[in-house]
């Protein structure tokens, strides 16, 4: 078997399932489940995403490493190196991967860190272009449609939405419950967000509120 599944992605086609897993990044036929192709990442891969063409895949670990493979071929593209912000409060520059997010054109890739750090990468470079950081921590993130914006949840009640040229929060989406870990809808504006309080909410990101709740999923 392919051990613990941490993360799984569809292609962009539909066509292929991607798993996250203990012993590798699998790519498996959506159809006939046959196996398509293994990469050995050389460790663990607990988030992976995929470049909005579908050519590429990123794995983040659970000490801070970012890689890319051509999805294709498996072969081995480039690693996302972590730069600290200037912040006597993160000491941890091994910190898990919690999120990462393609913008819309594919040209830059957004990566949070369970130690509060978000840092912004053209996707052809190894360091970032911005720095933020996020406190207590970055549970998930997602770039905007209009590839302006990080929502980011931090495990708190707020989904902080980040300007990224200022470099600043601009605004907040309030939720009863706290919010661990949120998808977008294929457009970018639905955001799908639960947490630890059994809750679920949806917001239409275009009118920034809630159109839909959950309350108290449980089994």
């Amino acid at each position: 078997g392919v051990g613990q599944v941490n993360d799984m992605e569809w292609s962009i086609d539909g066509q292929s399932i991607i798993i996250g897993a203990t012993s590798g990044i699998f790519v498996y036929s959506s159809f006939d489940q046959t196996l398509e192709l293994f990469i050995d990442p050389g460790f663990l891969p607990v988030e992976i995403a995929i470049s909005p063409d579908g050519r590429n895949i990123a794995a983040g670990s659970i000490d801070g490493k970012v890689m890319t493979w051509d999805l294709q071929t498996g072969e081995f593209i480039r690693e996302y190196i972590f730069s600290k912000p200037d912040s006597e409060r993160v000491i941890d520059v091994h910190s898990r991967i919690t999120g990462i997010s393609y913008s819309p054109n594919g040209m830059s890739i957004a990566i949070g860190y369970d130690n509060g750090v978000i840092n912004y990468f053209s996707a052809d470079k190894n360091g970032p272009s911005v720095v933020l950081e996020q406190i207590p921590s970055v549970q998930d993130i997602a770039v905007s449609a209009d590839g302006r914006f990080l929502y980011v949840a931090n495990g708190e009640k707020d989904i902080l939405v980040w300007d990224i040229a200022t470099k600043k929060i601009v605004s907040r989406f309030s939720n009863p419950t706290p919010i661990n870990k949120f998808i977008l809808s294929s457009d970018r504006l639905l955001m799908l967000g639960g947490g630890s309080a059994y809750s679920v909410y949806l917001w239409d990101l275009s009118l920034e509120r809630t159109v839909a709740s959950f309350p108290y999923l449980e089994s």
